[in-house]
């Protein structure tokens, strides 16, 4: 923040999540700016949501749960625009904001109107700041940590800066142009990736279904969906290579452990990569006997979801800890004259893959897949030597859309902490704008 000007001079706030203020801005509890607004019976006003990510909006309803929520609205609170409305469960991370407009908030939410003139908009950049999210959660009270809520009373006591209105007036300003610049920024780098992703399925789809020599002579394959393949290619399915198909065991939550092997869920597996997930884990102490070693995965195994999400892959490495899979989970076991699981891996999640299992759902009617419709997955399959050879290709392919995907997602987090620490020096007076 070197670039940005500061202030002449500096004072001590007297709060120690708020340290130095400018010398000339105010610090005084909320209570001195604001009071809490409890209005009912505006049943006509349009209902308003607030979120971490937005803040106060407008929220849209549609069927059943608009007339629900009509239905509900004489216990709502009305909410004024230039309000400040705050979710009293999630305040400690950021659910507040100015009021758009004139709405209704749920009764477990607070509204604080202002008692002086002041910018709102200003207050909410300030609300949703880190330091004074931390400072909100000191002020809270629950059970447990994560429970916490922020009454009014506790809300009303925390002391805030309160620069004059000017000030606030061009922070506001200022903030708003920058974060949109920002946020402009963080979108395009965010679409680079959805390009590269894009870029990484074409390829892929392109080496599982004509391989690498573009000359190469075609037939046709027979099946409609793969269309023609490389002379010299055969088509196959899980029905004919595998030498096991199985899934998941019901009612494994009794065996749920805080140490012992993995349990493997859908959200282990994914649409883009054949890696298995390991960011969200659970573990089990698993059944002794046929149930435990039916379900228990080896190397090779190809793990694939069939109860949401389908579609997503995960093929089990060489040395991987000892793991079971979950009911919603489908493992299939090759024989061993059978193409590499990680050749069919890339071709379940290919847009062949995507194509049979759009097809076995009957259109999204279907809740999930069964046993028989893994087993009707098809692929084609090149000569062993080419399979090693487009692998490695992919390989390739993977490796260079894994370092762009890294890069982009390093300036995105450098992006939005750079807008964090902007926001933080403005409303709080480090910088001078």
């Amino acid at each position: 923040m070197s670039a940005f000007p500061k202030y002449d001079r500096y004072k001590d706030s007297g709060v120690e999540w708020l340290g130095e203020v400018p010398a000339h801005w105010r610090v005084d509890r909320i209570f001195a700016l604001m009071n809490e607004r409890v209005e009912t019976g505006h049943g006509d006003l349009p209902i308003l949501n607030i979120t971490i990510k937005g803040g106060v909006q407008v929220e849209g309803f549609e069927g059943d749960r608009k007339k629900r929520t009509i239905e509900d609205r004489g216990a709502y609170k009305r909410a004024a625009k230039g309000d400040i409305a705050y979710n009293t469960m999630r305040m400690w991370q950021g659910a507040v904001g100015d009021v758009p407009s004139d709405g209704l908030v749920s009764p477990a939410y607070v509204v604080a109107r202002p008692i002086k003139p002041l910018n709102s908009r200003y207050y909410s950049y300030l609300f949703r700041e880190p330091l004074f999210q931390t400072e909100t959660n000191r002020h809270s009270y629950g059970i447990v940590s994560d429970r916490n809520r922020l009454y009014w009373l506790g809300f009303k006591n925390i002391v805030v800066p309160i620069p004059t209105v000017a000030e606030q007036d061009r922070i506001v300003a200022f903030l708003d142009r920058k974060t949109t610049e920002i946020d402009a920024l963080i979108a395009k780098k965010q679409r680079q990736i959805e390009l590269l992703d894009e870029q990484k399925a074409i390829l892929i789809n392109r080496a599982v279904t004509r391989g690498l020599n573009p000359n190469a002579k075609l037939k046709p394959s027979g099946i409609d969906w793969i269309g023609d393949i490389p002379e010299g290619w055969t088509v196959s399915s899980v029905r004919r290579e595998a030498e096991m198909v199985t899934s998941g065991s019901r009612c494994w939550a009794q065996y749920s452990s805080s140490a012992g092997p993995l349990f493997l869920r859908i959200c282990n597996l994914s649409r883009g990569t054949l890696e298995i997930q390991l960011d969200d884990i659970e573990r089990v102490q698993p059944p002794a006997g046929s149930e435990g070693e039916r379900t228990k995965v080896t190397a090779g195994d190809i793990l694939i979801s069939i109860t949401a999400y389908i579609g997503s892959i995960g093929v089990v490495p060489e040395g991987f800890e000892e793991a079971y899979v979950s009911q919603h989970i489908s493992l299939v076991r090759l024989k061993l004259d059978a193409p590499t699981s990680e050749w069919i891996g890339h071709a379940l999640l290919s847009e062949l893959g995507g194509i049979q299992s759009r097809v076995m759902m009957h259109g999204g009617t279907k809740v999930g897949l069964g046993l028989d419709d893994v087993k009707n997955y098809g692929f084609p399959v090149p000569p062993k030597t080419e399979q090693k050879q487009i692998l490695e290709h992919l390989s390739d392919v993977i490796s260079g859309h894994s370092k762009g995907v890294s890069q982009f997602n390093k300036e995105i987090k450098s992006l939005k902490g750079f807008r964090s620490n902007l926001i933080a020096h403005a409303v709080t007076g480090r910088i001078k704008v």
